[in-house]
């Protein structure tokens, strides 16, 4: 749809598509943030239907997923919206913190003091630039930023 009918006869196309075996393509795009894109391309074989508004509709329900996964991936690194990355201590913690555990708990699964816990929660809360666990678990759940 958005190419010109003379694109489908250039030289592009033709060693782009046509020669491996890709006869359309449609692309989906969306941000996570100002820094953060993904984009999605999906070819079909040249010898299936073009793709169809319908087509794009599946797409843009799938990069719902997307979004949401690759949003999930970035936060328990601490990427995406902390100030600075987690070490691999804060993303175990984390996990657990936003699980409903409490710091004891967190304490007794990780084999570490409630001190040792308590510095690494309030690490985790500096660089999401929380404080307290329900407004990180609203960050994590997308309902802020």
């Amino acid at each position: 749809e958005a190419m010109p009918a003379e694109w489908f006869e250039g030289e592009h196309y033709r060693r782009h598509y046509l020669e491996v075996g890709h006869g359309d393509s449609i692309q989906v795009r969306c941000s996570l943030n100002d820094d953060v894109r993904i984009h999605l391309f999906v070819f079909r074989d040249v010898r299936a239907p073009r793709f169809s508004a319908p087509d794009l509709e599946r797409l843009g329900f799938v990069m719902h997923g997307l979004r949401w996964f690759n949003r999930q991936q970035l936060l328990s690194h601490g990427l995406l919206i902390a100030d600075a990355p987690l070490t691999s201590a804060e993303r175990r913690v984390l996990l657990w913190l936003l699980d409903g555990l409490t710091e004891k708990q967190i304490a007794q699964k990780l084999d570490q003091s409630p001190n040792t816990t308590h510095v690494h929660i309030k690490s985790i809360y500096a660089k999401f630039n929380v404080r307290n666990r329900s407004t990180l678990t609203a960050l994590w759940l997308g309902k802020l930023r």
